[in-house]
């Protein structure tokens, strides 16, 4: 165990340090930065509470306002300066190395666990998103939240898995609006994996996850109900329009380019064609990986006796 720390605290460190290199030269500051700014220390010099956050590309859509309460108090700290919350943002990428161990152990092991977060302290990509001056970067970390609670959920029979789940999904809705599609990530999950896990679910525990859901979106809920529900009616209006067809089309075209998009960054380019085979193979393999651990695990579930009746020893 010791070793074990000692080993993600070195990954931690090397993390860090890749994160920082160039720092503060490579802080970009324009003028979505600038707006960022203004509006967060106007939250806590002004007592100027936000239940919008900033504006997406559409005109009628907008993120949570998560990310201005998160980064004023980093603007108050530094006087203003941009570098203090932009290296709290640059720290708190780096902590997704425990989070990914975390989640690397739950479904496989610790030595699995440690590559993965190996991988992820000089992953480029990741590198890149901590350098991201912008509300989606803790974004990072979150959707990673989000996974570990369903690996909770699914394979350590932990109800709270569940819920932190739903309150990481909620609050990555906070940071970039366009994570909702998570929503159909676990609704997916949950037929594949959850099913029995579902009907085994107590009333107060149902209550309990909606509400880990819905605390990180009562600003959406403010400000649908004094606006109108104006982002309700531009969501659905995507799917009633005579051109809604059209623009749900194209939603799921930058999607999938987007995913083809993470092979060629992550892994190698290859061409489109066989991209595009690749992440069909990643994603098959996944998908049986889970399968195949969550009937191990259901297994263990028959030796031991029903949820609840585990020993420690």
């Amino acid at each position: 165990m010791k070793k074990t720390t000692t080993l993600l605290f070195i990954i931690f460190a090397l993390a860090v340090t890749v994160r920082f290199l160039f720092f503060p030269d490579n802080v970009y500051f324009g003028f979505d930065q600038a707006r960022d700014a203004f509006e967060s220390l106007s939250i806590y010099k002004n007592l100027d509470l936000k239940i919008i956050g900033p504006s997406t590309a559409s005109p009628t859509l907008f993120h949570g306002p998560l990310y201005w309460y998160l980064i004023g108090p980093f603007y108050l700290l530094g006087k203003g300066n941009p570098a203090v919350p932009a290296a709290f943002l640059l720290t708190l990428n780096a902590l997704g190395i425990f989070l990914i161990y975390l989640t690397g152990k739950i479904l496989f092991n610790k030595r699995v666990g440690l590559i993965s977060g190996l991988l992820y302290a000089v992953s480029f990509e990741q590198t890149q998103y901590a350098m991201y001056f912008g509300n989606p970067a803790p974004a990072v970390l979150t959707i990673i939240l989000f996974y570990l609670g369903l690996a909770f959920f699914f394979f350590k029979d932990d109800v709270r898995g569940g819920l932190l789940a739903l309150f990481a999904l909620g609050l990555s809705i906070q940071f970039e609006f366009f994570l909702f599609y998570l929503i159909l990530v676990f609704v997916f999950l949950m037929i594949i994996l959850g099913r029995r896990k579902i009907k085994t679910l107590q009333i107060k525990e149902v209550i309990f996850s909606a509400i880990a859901f819905l605390v990180p979106l009562l600003t959406f809920i403010l400000a649908e109900i004094k606006f109108g529900f104006r982002t309700t009616k531009s969501l659905l209006s995507i799917f009633t329009s005579i051109g809604g067809s059209y623009k749900f089309q194209k939603a799921a075209t930058v999607l999938v380019k987007r995913m083809v998009l993470e092979v060629n960054d992550n892994i190698f380019s290859f061409g489109t064609a066989m991209e595009v085979v690749i992440l069909l193979a990643l994603l098959g393999f996944s998908l049986y990986l889970l399968k195949r651990r969550a009937k191990d695990y259901k297994k263990i579930e028959k030796k031991v006796g029903n949820r609840g009746s585990y020993n420690c020893t």
